[in-house]
């Protein structure tokens, strides 16, 4: 039997997000979490059945649900219930039309944690009663059920019969707190309830809805399926007629075999005499947005400036929501911050000081869902420090020395040390400073090898810190290698030997007052290598004809280097002279040291 009906009223369709207003306070989960439960069975050719789903999470409740069969029969709702809460589940009672063929149902709900909602609910029941038989047009029940006040949301309604009939279509009105349905009965006076659970519409997220307009003429139409955009969930939809009442004259469309399937919305649709259906799909967003943030000094890290850039990205672009941008800017060195304000890519700050300075960027969406993304920018202007704390000594009696240092960034960190030296022989005249060796920023210490005898050596170092910042040179610190006594001048009152552990392996000794060991140089430092015991002798050192000091060599027994008071520079005959006679003078080396 072909079964008319009247359209209750035009559906007008959106292409885009309803606007969802928002109330002080409100609590909404912008990105749900739906899970899908399933259940199937066999309908006997011309039967009647009920079938019923629970959600497959004990916490979810179920928000809308459809039905789907294996070999696609003509299978129509007799009743259909959502029950709304935890423990809840979706329920329709379905006549197989075709008497001739059985089928196997499969029902789907679409569930959300019940911690989505408050606990404020309202149901809201209308009834309608069809005006009698036998002529199409009478045979109707169309009506729906509404919400208090458009603050609440209306989710998919629970339709029933007194008497036999059929729910022939559904759907949600562009008021989102209605629901139109359009119903058949055989009967006079059947009554149609329609009852709705209205959940407050400040949590529920905002919703995309698309529709497919399907052309008819009077035949059943192949299933039509109406997709989310990419990046969009379904989690609902719906099949209505066009028309205010009646299509071309004729009594309207019958709709089955509406469900959600991944990210779809399917149906099969008959109309009695032509016209248009609209196949319509609601869709949240599958996730929120991401942000990416990237910050530099600029021009760079000495400069006191920052630039940052961002980008975002919607996955549910396809929905055409809006992006805004709110930026925070920390100085998280000096423990403050901005107050947060609207902004767009680029953003510049000047005058700022040095240390970590951080840009938080949230990106909202029209419909509430937000994303953070944050960089880091570090200012400094400030160079790094360094002192040299080695080499200590004067003389050096060795081919190699270690120079020391300690330095330190206070912003970043000192990345890199350079080291340089500098050489000078008798003649006082000073080599250019040699190209610096480079230390990593954590060394403290590099070894200088090849020191050759009878040159003055100085070191300078200079640190660098991981923004470029260069210190300046530090004081050099010097230190000489003697001259060995086979390098001097001698008068021939004196002694070679060759004690391995001395300096180059050499000694010379004599007993004899009056003996010399004599050099030409400019120094401005002499230092006598020497041994001491308790009965040895006594020198004087000279440079030209001024005493510059005299060495007792008396003492415990002991090589030791014996430092003479500093002088200015002068250039002349550095002489060891022997003041003491029958006593033992033995001389290693004579340091001369221009610094």
């Amino acid at each position: 039997m072909r079964r008319g009906i009247q359209v209750l009223a035009a559906l007008v369709l959106l292409a885009a997000p309803l606007s969802w207003p928002r109330v002080a306070g409100a609590t909404v989960q912008h990105v749900w979490s739906v899970v899908t439960g399933t259940a199937s069975g066999p309908i006997d050719a011309g039967a009647s059945k009920t079938f019923q789903v629970a959600c497959p999470v004990g916490e979810y409740t179920p928000i809308s649900g459809g039905y789907s069969s294996q070999n696609g029969l003509d299978l129509r709702r007799a009743s259909e219930r959502l029950e709304f809460g935890k423990g809840g589940y979706y329920e329709v009672r379905l006549d197989n039309n075709d008497t001739g063929a059985s089928d196997v149902v499969t029902l789907t709900v679409l569930c959300v944690p019940t911690s989505y909602f408050s606990t404020s609910t309202k149901v809201s029941t209308s009834s309608y009663s069809g005006s009698g038989a036998g002529n199409p047009p009478d045979q109707r029940n169309f009506g729906g059920a509404t919400c208090p006040t458009d603050s609440w949301f209306a989710l998919q309604p629970t339709v029933s019969f007194d008497s036999p009939g059929t729910l022939l279509a559904a759907g949600r009105t562009n008021e989102h707190s209605a629901w139109h349905v359009e119903g058949w009965n055989e009967t006079a006076g059947v009554k149609m309830t329609v009852t709705v659970t209205c959940v407050p519409f400040a949590e529920v997220p905002a919703f995309y809805s698309t529709a497919h307009t399907d052309s008819l003429d009077g035949r059943w139409a192949t299933p039509v399926t109406v997709s989310c955009p990419s990046g969009m969930t379904a989690i609902g939809g719906s099949t209505m007629q066009d028309g205010i009442f009646t299509i071309d004259g004729a009594w309207g469309a019958i709709s089955i075999l509406g469900h959600v399937s991944g990210n779809s919305y399917s149906a099969t649709t008959e109309t009695l005499a032509g016209g248009k259906v609209y196949t319509r799909v609601e869709c949240l967003p599958a996730a929120n947005p991401t942000v990416s943030v990237a910050g530099q000094p600029w021009p760079d890290s000495r400069s006191g400036a920052a630039h940052w850039t961002w980008s975002a990205t919607d996955p549910a672009s396809g929905g055409f929501y809006k992006m805004a941008y709110t930026c925070t800017v920390e100085h998280v060195t000096q423990g403050t911050s901005e107050a947060p304000f609207s902004c767009t890519s680029p953003y510049d700050a000047t005058g700022l000081p040095d240390g970590v300075h951080r840009l938080t960027v949230k990106v909202t969406t029209d419909d509430g869902r937000e994303a953070t993304g944050t960089s880091d920018v570090v200012v400094d202007t400030t160079s790094p420090t360094v002192a040299l704390t080695a080499p200590t000594k004067r003389f050096t009696l060795g081919s190699s020395v270690t120079v020391r240092w300690s330095g330190s960034d206070a912003t970043t960190a000192v990345a890199s040390y350079r080291t340089r030296f500098r050489s000078a022989g008798r003649n006082g005249a000073w080599s250019t400073w040699g190209t610096p060796v480079t230390s990593a920023g954590t060394a403290t210490a590099r070894t200088f090898t090849g020191l050759r005898r009878g040159r003055t050596y100085c070191f300078a170092t200079q640190a660098v810190d991981a923004r470029g910042n260069v210190s300046a040179w530090t004081v050099p610190r010097c230190t000489a290698v003697p001259w060995d006594d086979r390098d001097l001048s001698w008068s021939s009152g004196w002694t070679r030997t060759q004690p391995s552990s001395w300096f180059r392996g050499t000694a010379s000794s004599t007993r004899t007052r009056g003996q010399n060991l004599v050099i030409d140089a400019t120094t401005r430092r002499i230092a006598l290598v020497a041994q001491r015991c308790p009965t040895c002798g006594k020198v004087e050192v000279r440079l030209g004809a001024t005493r510059i000091g005299v060495v007792d060599l008396s003492g415990p027994l002991a090589r030791r280097v014996f430092n003479l008071p500093a002088f200015s520079t002068r250039t002349g005959t550095v002489t060891v002279r022997v003041l003491s006679d029958g006593k033992l003078v033995k001389v290693d080396a004579l340091g001369l040291s221009v610094t």
